[in-house]
């Protein structure tokens, strides 16, 4: 999701688009905020989390639990390891904290 405007995201929804890619890395930053107005309105699936700067779990959960805040919702459909080259990157620290985040409700399904 690359634009700020509330009328584009709504019109998408109202023609039946349900998945938004969001990410705090997006749009300076700013990305997750506007996609936390969507996320506000009727429910809805297809929220998406970008995870490529965190490299251990205590940093992942924080970074999922900021990403919920800022969303305004208590869960995220998909949790989405981005950017990364190798597979040595993907470690046990994170995978471990996407099984803690899908376990406990935050993540219904890590990608």
């Amino acid at each position: 999701m690359i634009t700020s405007d509330g009328s584009v995201i709504e019109k998408a929804a109202d023609l039946g688009i349900n998945y938004f890619d969001t990410a705090r890395g997006y749009q300076s930053g700013n990305n997750e905020r506007h996609g936390g107005r969507r996320a506000q309105g009727p429910p809805q699936a297809g929220l998406h989390l970008e995870q490529e700067q965190r490299k251990d779990k205590a940093g992942a959960l924080e970074h999922i639990d900021t990403t919920l805040t800022t969303l305004g919702t208590d869960y995220i459909d998909i949790w989405y390891l981005h950017g990364k080259n190798s597979g040595d990157e993907i470690t046990d620290d994170l995978l471990e904290a996407q099984s803690i985040a899908k376990k406990d409700g935050r993540s219904a399904s890590p990608a």
